[in-house]
């Protein structure tokens, strides 16, 4: 099967790369969407089967006329001090005025009550922020309502700490966070794999080939991401994990691919058979590598939580078209390149690398690292009993550590900091937590 792909690959290295770019082109409109069809708020991510699920559809279907906690107020002030008590009606009318300005007076705020701890003076004043008009999202708005809440303190002169919270501002927290993270997550990934690269190979095209192959998987990836998440529940962090693991693996297996094709080179071989070769054998390697990574992250399916369930055939997904793309676009451009592949180093200057004989500062580190793994492979080769015995040993107080490690199912804890997550934090310190985000019991009959 691989000497097929190899003989397919090598024939037709040009028309596998123009496929990849066109698919990658019609791609771009829906990876550039996949974000706007995750779920952000955690409390969603339990799946429609779960015994909180249907309490909550059957709480929204029968009790519509609750007071709607999904976006909310919270005013802190010291409740001993006459003036703050009076600024607060005074800063919560003219958030209300703004309010009804902004939206056409589709959007207000209701006043929900005021609640104080026992240790101190210090007190909450907690409002309701509601609209009637469905096209309104408030986890699309907050921005904008934290804004006019700055401006109602800047224009009543009041300057009561104040926090926009609720699940809607979790949401809206969360997304902003998110977007902010991928961002920095791709420019730093791909910035560190290509400086390792460079380092490894001593070569600025090799070190471009493998994340050029990561981006075009990725590509094709987030479409398959923005169909599924439109059709049901994928929590965010999904995408996050699919940029790192197909990078990861995406770059690994091109790697493999690129270092057996140079060891053949070096062993005398010619460009063809060298190829070949690499992608015969490496190719085996890596497809049964990935292989396994998709089983794994594939099996998180038979989840009950829908937010595994669905994460795992994600990130599997994301593995079979990053296993796809180092089999089939990355040894295309290295059969285009040749030797190029290694520009600016060379063949002949590997091997005297590795002899010792080149003289620059990419040949004595090659030559100090080559020695090292040369004596770790006689030493592990020597002494094998004895570092198994000690990784045994060493592993010891980890298994402890994890035996006796208990886990954390508060879900506010994993919120991204913000405004929202201080905001219940100032809620609870003066109430307890159920005053956002109530238990119910609901009893049928």
């Amino acid at each position: 099967m691989f000497a097929k792909l190899a003989d397919t690959v090598m024939k037709h290295s040009k028309a596998i790369i123009a496929i990849w770019v066109v698919i990658f082109i019609c791609c771009v409109p829906f990876m550039l969407k996949a974000d706007s069809v995750l779920e952000y708020e955690l409390t969603k991510m339990t799946g429609s089967d779960s015994e909180s699920a249907q309490g909550n559809a059957y709480m929204d279907a029968n009790f519509s006329n609750a007071v709607d906690m999904d976006e909310v107020l919270v005013i802190k002030y010291d409740s001993s001090d006459s003036t703050q008590t009076s600024n607060v009606t005074v800063l919560a009318n003219k958030i209300g005025e703004l309010l009804g300005t902004k939206y056409n007076s589709k959007v207000s705020i209701t006043d929900v009550g005021s609640y104080k701890g026992d240790a101190d003076n210090i007190a909450v004043e907690i409002f309701s922020v509601k609209t009637a008009d469905t096209s309104i999202k408030f986890s699309d708005e907050t921005g904008n309502i934290r804004n006019i809440v700055s401006q109602a303190k800047t224009d009543s002169g009041v300057s009561l700490t104040t926090y926009v919270t609720g699940n809607a501002a979790l949401t809206y927290d969360t997304m902003t966070a998110a977007n902010s993270d991928v961002s920095k997550i791709h420019v730093l990934s791909i910035a560190l794999i290509f400086i390792l690269l460079v380092l490894f190979f001593g070569a600025l095209v090799t070190a471009v080939v493998p994340p050029l192959g990561f981006g075009v998987a990725y590509g094709v990836a987030m479409v398959g991401l923005y169909f599924f998440a439109s059709s049901t529940s994928v929590f965010y962090l999904t995408s996050t994990l699919m940029v790192v693991t197909m990078l990861g693996a995406g770059c690994d297996y091109g790697i493999f691919i690129i270092t057996r094709y140079r060891e053949e080179l070096k062993n005398g071989a010619a460009h063809h058979e060298a190829l070949s070769t690499a992608i015969q054998w490496a190719g085996e390697s890596v497809f049964t590598s990935g292989l396994s990574v998709i089983i794994g992250f594939a099996c998180l399916a038979i989840c009950d939580f829908q937010m595994v369930r669905n994460m795992g055939l994600m990130l599997a997904l994301g593995i079979v078209f990053a296993l796809v793309a180092a089999l089939t676009f990355v040894p295309a451009i290295v059969n285009l390149l040749g030797e190029k592949t290694f520009w600016p180093n060379s063949i002949a200057k590997y091997k005297a690398a590795e002899d010792g004989t080149h003289s620059s500062a990419y040949g004595k580190a090659s030559h100090v690292f080559h020695r090292y793994f040369q004596w770790v492979a006689k030493a592990t080769r020597n002494h094998a009993k004895p570092i198994v015995i000690a990784a045994i040993i060493i592993s010891v107080p980890s298994i402890y550590v994890y035996a006796t490690s208990h886990s954390s199912y508060d879900m506010i804890a994993v919120e991204p900091d913000g405004e929202a997550k201080e905001g219940l934090y100032a809620i609870m310190d003066e109430t307890y937590g159920g005053t956002l985000m109530p238990t119910y019991v609901v009893v049928q009959f």
